[in-house]
């Protein structure tokens, strides 16, 4: 349904966006036809009704296809080929008078419309347009200068170079000059689109791992977050027997309860200045240290990790009722060495913490399980402590053999509240 709901509001921005072109092409038509009223004292009435009837035509079934056919939009280039066209011919549509005498320059109100209509297709913002619509009037106005001029040589009006070197040329060189500005006007929109676009991505993509404000700070600084090693406290959470729950509980109600947690954890992560590594199904791995390594890095760990503790025990609470489970958790925060940085694939770069540090932190919430802890800490993180004070109900244990590796550890825990 949110996907159905994204399409259906893109489809309305669209729509509207072509609503407000086709407006512009009414616009302008009602300049062609007051233009033409005006002239057709003095030119053919019939050449003036081909071109207003033309034009409506045009107008009436882009709008109609704008709002009925969605997919046709890309005639617009039709469109657009169209104007120019009719604009060669209003620009010297005297050439059709049935009297050949006096001049046939320019006049005001026929030179008016290729700039309109210049400005309705730069609406568009699309610089294939721009070129299309302003290449076939430049060429065209050419041509009939050319063929104006021929026609006063050939009656004895005037010779062909003063007919064709006169003010008619300059003003078709000016709209050339003007066509080449909205060109440059419309490729700088353009490439301001794609920046704010790609600035967009890289918003988006800081902010599935970072806190709001630090998003806004690496994307501000341009921080590339290259692959280093460094210092840093990392925390792994996971709810105990989720597996087995997910065998038996709704599937509405189980992305109710994962996207509950997921905020209420990545949110006190956040508060304290960590960063979300990644989201593997119930499990969280959370990183204090990143991008840049500071001194309290183990105290906003520790804390956070106590936040979190808090505010699980009192959700899982209120949980029970809703999934039918008596509902548990882990939490393993370990202190060491990492590599960490944004790794680029092409299609999908991913923000990687990768080291021993992680492997510990994960087997430290495995472990918790063993002494029924809500939280477990390795004593490297305690002695790391800078201002946090530990609480005096975390018991001590020296010499824990951790899951798959040889190297014995001490930890501290937090014992898990009696009445859970």
């Amino acid at each position: 349904m949110r996907k159905v709901g994204n399409n259906l509001s893109l489809i309305s921005v669209d729509t509207t966006r072509e609503i407000r072109w086709n407006a512009f092409r009414i616009v302008a038509f009602g300049i062609i036809t007051v233009n033409l009223l005006l002239e057709s004292s003095h030119h053919n009435i019939a050449a003036y009704s081909i071109v207003a009837f033309t034009y409506f035509l045009t107008t009436a079934t882009a709008i109609i296809t704008s709002l009925y056919r969605p997919r046709w939009r890309n005639a617009t280039m039709v469109y657009i080929l169209t104007d120019a066209l009719l604009v060669a011919f209003v620009l010297y549509s005297n050439l059709l008078d049935t009297e050949i005498s006096g001049a046939h320059n320019l006049t005001t109100t026929s030179l008016v419309i290729p700039f309109v209509l210049l400005n309705h297709v730069a609406l568009r913002q699309d610089r294939k347009r721009v070129i299309l619509f302003s290449s076939v009037v430049f060429v065209t106005w050419i041509g009939m200068l050319i063929a104006q001029s021929i026609w006063h040589q050939n009656t004895g009006m005037a010779p062909f170079f003063s007919s064709v070197f006169n003010k008619d040329l300059g003003l078709a060189i000016s709209f050339g000059f003007t066509s080449l500005a909205v060109y440059l006007f419309t490729a700088e929109l353009q490439a301001t689109k794609v920046l704010a676009l790609q600035s967009d991505k890289m918003r988006q993509n800081l902010s599935r791992f970072f806190s709001p404000q630090l998003a806004r700070t690496l994307q501000e600084n341009g921080s590339g977050l290259e692959l280093i090693r460094s210092h840093a406290a990392v925390m792994f959470i996971d709810i105990r027997g989720f597996t087995r729950m997910s065998e038996t509980v709704a599937p509405e109600v189980l992305a109710k309860v994962l996207a509950e947690y997921r905020q209420i954890a990545s949110r006190s992560i956040f508060n304290n200045g960590g960063v979300v590594d990644k989201f593997t199904g119930d499990g969280i791995l959370a990183v204090f240290g990143v991008p840049e390594e500071t001194d309290d890095d183990c105290d906003r760990a520790l804390a956070c990790a106590l936040e979190i503790s808090n505010s699980l025990d009192r959700w899982f609470v209120k949980m029970e009722g809703v999934v039918g489970w008596k509902l548990s958790y882990g939490i393993g925060v370990h202190f060491g060495t990492i590599l960490s940085g944004v790794v680029r694939s092409g299609h999908h770069d991913e923000f990687t913490v990768l080291g021993d540090t992680v492997n510990v932190a994960h087997r430290l919430e495995r472990v918790s399980k063993n002494y029924d802890a809500a939280i477990v800490a390795s004593s490297d993180l305690v002695h790391d402590l800078k201002c946090f004070r530990l609480p005096i109900n975390f018991k001590r244990i020296d010499g824990v053999q951790l899951l798959g590796r040889e190297a014995i550890l001490d930890i501290l825990y937090l014992p898990m509240r009696i009445d859970k």
